[in-house]
């Protein structure tokens, strides 16, 4: 066993340096980044806060950010997008038009409708709470950290506060590359090359060591 895991870390060097300078992204963890939204979108109602695309969005990006410099490990693992409006989280952005129903996977809308609704097309309601079970305590602490500093920020400056160096470094419309999100949080390279040798480990042990090695 010790060998295949030694021959499984050497592996994911190997691919790091061959991979250079591929976009490091995340693993998506799709229970967290729903169970994360309807946090935040029911913290946002419970403060009397519109909870719009945009501040949805933002908060759950730079909890994301801060966590993921902090821990290693992002909240949700959503890949986000460089649109006009500043990071998206691309899957849970996915989800929610499913609900809206103009989604290339509208059908799947019926999937979440018990969890949330979008009215007035921007805006999401909480139908549900969300299932704490699949949110660390420190998933929590960044979570309501984020909260607490950009809940109560006008969503169209918050939208002008997302726009930093790793939003502007990726074309519109475009998937942003989590180790510049990284970096523009102060985390250094040596953080940056743990978390892709984490990913890339976590890959090759869901893909398993083949028999002949």
């Amino acid at each position: 066993m010790l060998k295949k895991i030694e021959l499984i870390l050497w592996r994911t060097k190997h691919v790091i340096n061959q991979s250079i300078p591929t976009m490091l992204q995340l693993k998506f963890r799709k229970q967290a980044a729903l169970a994360a939204m309807l946090f935040v979108v029911n913290e946002l109602s419970r403060r009397s806060i519109r909870a719009d695309f945009i501040k949805v969005f933002k908060i759950l990006y730079f909890a994301d950010q801060a966590h993921l410099v902090k821990y290693g490990r992002s909240i949700t693992g959503d890949t986000y997008v460089a649109m006009d409006f500043g990071p998206v989280p691309s899957q849970l952005y996915d989800m929610i038009k499913a609900v809206r129903g103009d989604s290339f996977f509208h059908e799947e809308g019926s999937k979440y409708k018990d969890m949330f609704t979008v009215e007035n097309r921007y805006e999401i309601k909480p139908q549900d709470v969300p299932n704490m079970d699949n949110l660390s305590a420190t998933d929590l602490r960044e979570l309501e950290a984020s909260l607490n500093s950009y809940a109560p920020i006008d969503s169209i400056i918050l939208s002008q506060q997302s726009h930093g160096p790793a939003w502007s470094q990726t074309d519109k419309d475009r998937y942003m590359d989590a180790a510049n999100i990284m970096r523009e949080a102060g985390a250094n390279e040596d953080m940056i090359n743990h978390v892709s040798e984490m990913i890339s480990l976590e890959k090759a042990l869901n893909d398993g060591v083949p028999a002949s090695c």
